[in-house]
């Protein structure tokens, strides 16, 4: 088995993650692998990889979208952290945890569907995410999301708390 830890010698913008190296499975993304990559702009991470590491993507200030597999069940801590140009996140419905700080400053973000199979979310996952509206397919709110999961930033006025579309189905 095989953990990507980095882009190596490629220039594309674009990076489609193979499936396997070497003839070992790729199965994740080593903690830290992409950090600070500023030519980045699209990642399509293949079936088969369970695992993306903390930080992983964090500060890639061009990438402006990002499609994980089926497989993946946790956006780890700071995974987009200050992906400034970040707008599009397609994961699968496996996904059960978001870290914290998982898309914190991700300024340009504007529209998030959180499957019904996210049982946990961690604190200040969504900070300084102003634009964003968040898309949730259960009803209400789960157990094991913190009581400030939506929250955006503190005003004057107190926490400033991110819209939410409770009950969204995708075939809408």
């Amino acid at each position: 088995q095989y953990l990507v830890l980095g882009r190596g010698e490629c220039t594309d913008t674009q990076i489609y993650l193979p499936t396997t190296h070497e003839g070992n499975t790729v199965m994740g993304v080593a903690i830290g692998a992409f950090t600070g990559d500023e030519t980045l702009t699209h990642v399509v991470i293949p079936e088969g990889v369970t695992e993306i590491g903390n930080r992983a993507f964090e500060n890639c200030i061009s990438l402006e979208s990002i499609t994980l597999p089926d497989g993946v069940t946790k956006i780890s801590e700071g995974t987009f952290m200050h992906c400034k140009t970040l707008n599009e996140v397609n994961f699968g419905d496996s996904v059960t945890e978001i870290g914290d700080f998982a898309f914190a400053y991700c300024s340009k973000l504007s529209r998030l569907v959180i499957p019904e199979s996210v049982s946990v979310i961690g604190k200040s996952v969504f900070m300084e995410c102003n634009r964003l509206t968040l898309y949730c397919e259960t009803d209400n709110k789960p157990e094991g999301w913190i009581k400030t999961w939506n929250a955006s930033g503190i005003d004057e006025n107190g926490t400033v708390f991110l819209p939410v579309v409770w009950s969204y189905s995708k075939e809408n």
